[in-house]
């Protein structure tokens, strides 16, 4: 979360919940393209 700097922080633990690698996958690659940390939380929540 080296991109949305401390904000993202509170999603670490949301994070280390996933157990899914493919949607853990699918996560850092949108990490890398989404616009904003709003657009990334908004695709976190299933």
């Amino acid at each position: 979360m080296d991109r949305f700097g401390t904000k993202a922080k509170k999603l670490g633990t949301k994070l280390k919940s996933i157990e899914d690698e493919a949607r853990l996958i699918e996560l850092n690659k949108l990490a890398a393209t989404c616009p904003d940390l709003d657009s990334f939380r908004k695709q976190l929540s299933p």
